[in-house]
């Protein structure tokens, strides 16, 4: 992923996993992603209304309270926006630390988990 994140490639963390619908570990990885600007979007995973529906509201908050509303904004509306209609993204933060990660997501968890 450090290696993706390198040549340009965009990442997305789903909405669940930073309120912990997915476990303890999917939170606390997804927002070790928000906290380094390693991610672009925040996707719904949503698959129907009744059986696992968008999340993004509270994903929103969880955004907003924890990184600010800009952040908040830039990830659940401008990025995808900007998606959406094929034009050009401006304005992201810089990623930090992809400097001291040699090319693997792993090595990063576990460097992180050990804290």
């Amino acid at each position: 992923m450090v290696e993706w994140l390198r040549r340009g490639c965009l990442v997305q963390v789903t909405a669940g996993s930073l309120s912990g619908h997915f476990g303890k570990r999917a939170e606390a990885t997804s927002h070790l992603l928000l906290e380094r600007n390693w991610v672009h979007f925040i996707a719904s995973d949503s698959h129907s209304l009744e059986k696992r529906p968008p999340a993004m509201g509270s994903a929103f908050e969880v955004l907003k309270t924890r990184y600010g509303q800009d952040a908040a904004e830039r990830l659940c509306i401008g990025n995808p926006k900007v998606v959406f209609f094929g034009t050009k993204m401006t304005n992201q933060p810089k990623a930090i630390g992809l400097d001291r990660h040699k090319s693997s997501l792993g090595r990063f968890l576990h460097d992180a988990f050990r804290r």
